[in-house]
């Protein structure tokens, strides 16, 4: 009997206690992950993915050469040799110096410099004289930059240029209206040009023409100078 008093009296101081604080976690929610940041090629491919596929191949050229002319009195005046961030432009008619004049100049395409040279020329070449000059001039859009900007657009057509097979690609931009000319095998645009669309046919008001490419075949000699 005592016993039996005694477990009915622990019991009771049991359920007379206070009870300690217990943490109840909260309850998970499930759901859709946010959604990841598109990464630069992703936005390039919504762009225009048939352009896209075009430009992609310029992947394989290692260097570029070709003569350039300004549009639209289409007059060469330039052979440009690229190779990595180097370049060298060979100029049809020779810069006048300080007694002396360039026919070369070589580019730093990631510092922006640019160095003449006297190359080429009689009676300048042993003298090898050199000079800093400015880059904005010899500092054009190559055939293989116009990539990103062209993907933006929208393919009008295909013409046979400069005996290449082009795709023929127009888009806005600043509100010019620009035209390229984009080599279907290798992704490098053979002209680029800038039309007022206010006449029938649209008139060449700016731009570039590239001529006579050829691919891979520049050594880092060439455009490196002497």
């Amino acid at each position: 009997m005592r016993n039996a008093l005694l477990i009915a009296l622990a019991v009771i101081l049991t359920a007379c206690a206070p009870v300690a604080d217990v943490a109840i976690p909260e309850p998970t929610i499930t759901g859709p992950s946010p959604a990841a940041e598109p990464t630069d090629d992703a936005i390039l491919r919504a762009a225009n993915a048939e352009i896209v596929q075009i430009v992609e191949k310029s992947a394989g050229v290692r260097s570029i050469v070709f003569d350039v002319a300004n549009l639209p009195d289409k007059g060469a005046w330039a052979t440009y040799r690229v190779r990595g961030s180097k370049a060298r432009v060979d100029i049809v008619t020779p810069i006048p110096m300080e007694g002396w004049s360039a026919d070369t100049i070589y580019l730093d395409l990631d510092a922006k410099t640019a160095e003449a040279r006297c190359i080429a020329l009689t009676g300048c070449k042993k003298e090898n004289r050199r000079a800093s000059t400015g880059y904005g001039p010899y500092g054009i859009v190559f055939p293989l930059d116009w990539g990103d900007r062209a993907v933006y657009g929208e393919r009008t057509g295909t013409v046979t240029f400069n005996d290449r097979p082009t795709a023929v690609v127009r888009w806005e931009e600043e509100g010019k209206t620009f035209e390229a000319y984009i080599d279907t095998f290798y992704g490098a645009a053979q002209r680029v040009a800038v039309l007022d669309l206010g006449t029938e046919p649209p008139t060449i008001i700016g731009g570039y023409e590239y001529r006579n490419m050829a691919y891979n075949t520049v050594a880092e000699a060439d455009v490196t100078a002497p």
